[in-house]
């Protein structure tokens, strides 16, 4: 169980989540569809292909990727730039929570 939430939690947020129903309702359902199923299978495929080579070199994070390779001005910077990504991504999945919540509460 904590390892397939783990890898579901890796695909479902309330924005991708809101705009997939969005995209299914709007559209066709396979426009809802193509996101998930390809997220899910980018993840089975790694995890079939990389994640031994990465588990042997002991690399935990993105950015240990690319320390060792090009050294550890560009891990800061990747650092820098994976922080920036998830508070954007964090933003998103605060307004499909809200408006779950405002759907669910009438408010609005």
């Amino acid at each position: 169980p904590v390892l397939a939430a783990t890898l579901a939690g890796q695909g479902i947020d309330g924005s991708g989540t809101m705009g997939n129903v969005d995209l299914a309702y709007n559209y066709h359902f396979w426009d809802g569809f193509a996101l998930p199923f390809g997220i899910g299978w980018s993840l089975v495929l790694v995890g079939i292909f990389f994640a031994k080579p990465l588990n042997d070199m002991k690399l935990l994070t993105l950015p240990d990727v690319f320390g060792r390779r090009f050294g550890p001005a560009s891990e800061v910077a990747f650092g820098v730039f994976a922080i920036v990504s998830f508070i954007c991504l964090f933003g998103s999945n605060l307004v499909g929570f809200g408006k779950v919540i405002a759907y669910v509460f009438g408010l609005g």
